[in-house]
């Protein structure tokens, strides 16, 4: 009887840990998770990590831990840095021939404000916008040297059902909609929403290994299609019934004033991943549809 492969999952309680439960355990039965939180293990200690290895035996690693408020980043750097850029360099260089997957943002593009139409590529030359984004780099960066077997997947505008417990835009759009408040949201901000389930299933066919074994390197891993943050919010509003009646009014990010830029433009190119897993990039209105479904039938609230 072939023994199950078992997968170290790293911040287990987070949104992406949350949905690779979720859809591992309906999905992938022959993957065993081992999911940790910071609660129950100190990542930055390379001692506690190589530990947990030796005990554990995972056959490959996702990291889901990080720092993502973007705004907060700009003051709380360091700790930015720990979550963002120490913990995958002490995973890097204690994992050794166990592969790791290592989620980064679109937020490395965009930096430099010229404008732009076309999706990002992997090979293209990273321009940080902001202080999160600068430690996602830096993450990569030590990823990347320190460990050939990894993967580095990069994804844009992450959320989940409205449901979980999880902060995202889609569920405060949501439920701002619901509670009938006026909206407005930026025009000058232009990604790919991508849901969480795509994501997921992306990184778990890499680490079943169902359809052969991916190559080693950096992937883009979105949903199809450009949209401004009003137009995703509008799509949003308009899944409500009809007697929800809600203005989406628009503004721009110098109406906010908020601590940190966010990039004009940093849609993502998926061509390379899409090649692997076809099935899986979908158009995200598509994706929309299925959270959105997922949150009004009543499936069980969150992965314990």
């Amino acid at each position: 009887m072939m023994k199950n492969k078992r997968v170290w999952l790293t911040g287990a309680h987070g949104l992406l840990g949350t949905a690779i439960q979720e859809v591992a355990r309906s999905q992938y039965p022959e993957l065993e998770l081992l999911p940790t939180t910071r609660e129950t293990l100190n990542y930055s200690s390379e001692e506690e990590v190589a530990q947990f290895v030796t005990n554990q035996q995972p056959d490959i690693v996702v990291n889901c831990i990080a720092f993502t408020n973007v705004d907060m980043a700009e003051s709380q750097y360091s700790e930015a840095l720990l979550a963002n850029t120490s913990i995958p360099l002490a995973l890097a260089n204690t994992l050794g021939k166990i592969p790791l997957i290592h989620i980064s943002t679109d937020h490395i593009f965009g930096g430099d404000r010229t404008p732009r139409k076309e999706c990002y590529k992997e090979e293209d030359i990273p321009m940080p916008s902001n202080r999160y984004a600068l430690t996602k780099l830096i993450g990569e960066y030590a990823v990347q040297y320190h460990k050939r077997n990894a993967y580095i997947l990069r994804t844009s505008w992450l959320y989940g059902p409205a449901k979980w417990r999880h902060k995202s835009f889609y569920k405060s759009i949501l439920s701002n909609a619901q509670a009938g408040k006026a909206l407005r949201v930026v025009t000058d901000e232009v990604s790919t929403p991508t849901s969480v389930f795509t994501l997921a299933e992306v990184i778990l066919e890499i680490a079943s290994q169902r359809h052969g074994h991916l190559p080693f390197g950096t992937y883009h891993v979105a949903d199809i299609g450009q949209v401004s943050r009003h137009t995703f919010a509008s799509k949003i509003v308009e899944l409500l019934p009809p007697e929800t009646l809600v203005t989406v009014g628009k503004c721009t990010q110098a109406d906010w004033a908020l601590p940190a830029f966010r990039p004009h433009f940093s849609a993502l190119s998926t061509e390379k991943i899409a090649h692997f897993y076809p099935t899986l990039i979908r158009p995200w209105e598509e994706r929309l549809q299925e959270i959105y479904n997922y949150d009004i039938q009543g499936i069980t609230d969150e992965v314990q």
